[in-house]
């Protein structure tokens, strides 16, 4: 049921947009108002929480990654408010082996990669005039979660592995929160200097629905394009 979601969601979201982008124009509104962006920077995660009924399992440290993507927004009541469809890669946020729990008496270390593409809808409030623009937001989204080249060393199928190493995907819900400051540089681009908060929480089934919560502060650095 929950892979039938997302398309249904895309789609209302799509054709609201749409109304909006409609609406804006047979009021008229004066400048550039829709837009293209493409961003990137760098991906700081927090330790990843792993959950399972049959283990106590630690967090699992991650090293730091980076992000890449591409948005497509419009400027609404007086350009005060900004509505955008962004998607954005994550990856390089790898966790090495480590201690992660105790089975049968014998210490297991977990190792894996994780990769994550996601959409959102973000909703922002913004500062229209002069040529510097602060704004705030957030954006509720669907995120695909991969964990691959994962590992249990010592015992392989300790976590439900069918062998000592596997790769998991999960579809899920995922949320960010947005602030930054929006430089003008001509009157149709601009430079944006964002910080968002990312956050996810994915069901593994070959680690035996092990439930995991990514978390992370990620700095972008990026342009948009008015039309």
């Amino acid at each position: 049921m929950k892979k039938h979601i997302f398309p249904a969601i895309i789609i209302v979201i799509l054709l609201a947009f749409s109304s909006v982008c409609a609406a804006q124009d047979r009021m008229g509104s004066s400048g550039p108002g829709l837009y293209f962006g493409v961003f990137g920077g760098g991906v700081f995660p927090l330790d990843m929480q792993m959950s399972n009924d049959n283990a106590s399992l630690r967090d699992l440290d991650l090293g730091n990654g980076w992000t890449a993507g591409a948005k497509v927004g419009g400027l609404f009541l007086d350009k005060v408010l900004a509505v955008e469809i962004e998607y954005n890669h994550i990856a390089g946020t790898n966790a090495d082996s480590q201690f992660s729990h105790t089975f049968s008496g014998t210490n297991i270390n977990v190792s894996g990669k994780v990769a994550i593409d996601s959409v959102f809808v973000n909703f922002i409030a913004r500062y229209p005039h002069g040529k510097i623009h602060p704004y705030i937001g957030v954006g509720p989204g669907w995120s695909w979660f991969k964990f691959k080249d994962a590992s249990a060393s010592s015992v392989p199928n300790a976590l439900g592995l069918s062998t000592a190493t596997s790769d998991d995907t999960d579809s899920t819900w995922a949320v960010q929160g947005l602030a930054g400051v929006e430089f003008d540089i001509v009157r149709n681009a601009s430079f944006v200097l964002g910080y968002k908060y990312y956050y996810t929480k994915a069901d593994l089934d070959s680690f035996n629905h092990t439930d995991v919560k990514f978390k992370s502060h990620i700095v972008t650095g990026g342009f948009n394009f008015y039309f």
